[in-house]
């Protein structure tokens, strides 16, 4: 697993190690940005995670990668915000590791099969990559 907690070093990471799965929280602060043509990120809005989601998911590299929003964030709204970027998983904090485990061997299940209607093409031999804060298990 590769972790980072500075959302302008994703896109090199994911480049650099094309990764199966990608975990990432909706709620991103840094005082750094990401900039590529006709893309901005803004790390002053508190939805930064769901525009790097947004932005993951318009590359054409990481079109079918499976993305995993943890988040504490569990409104409806955060949850369709989270779909519509291109979340493919939404796991909301505080959450316990078999649920974590279970979700992410989902979309890992659902990337390698060649009849899945989506994801399809993920590496088996890839790390994954962790954007955001640990998740806190449930006590």
């Amino acid at each position: 697993m590769i972790t980072t907690g500075n959302p302008a070093e994703v896109l090199p990471l994911l480049f650099q190690h094309r990764p199966h799965l990608l975990l990432m929280d909706n709620v991103l602060r840094t005082a750094n940005a990401i900039a590529m043509p006709g893309n901005v990120l803004r790390t002053a809005n508190a939805n930064d995670g769901i525009e790097l989601c947004r932005i993951v998911r318009s590359l054409e590299a990481f079109k079918s990668l499976p993305i995993l929003m943890v988040t504490s964030r569990d409104s409806l709204l955060d949850r369709i915000r989270g779909k519509w970027s291109g979340a493919t998983g939404y796991l909301t904090k505080p959450f316990s590791e078999s649920q974590l485990t279970a979700e992410v061997e989902r979309l890992l299940a659902q990337a390698q099969d060649p009849n899945s209607r989506s994801l399809r093409g993920a590496q088996t031999n890839s790390p994954s990559l962790w954007l955001g804060s640990l998740y806190q298990a449930k006590a």
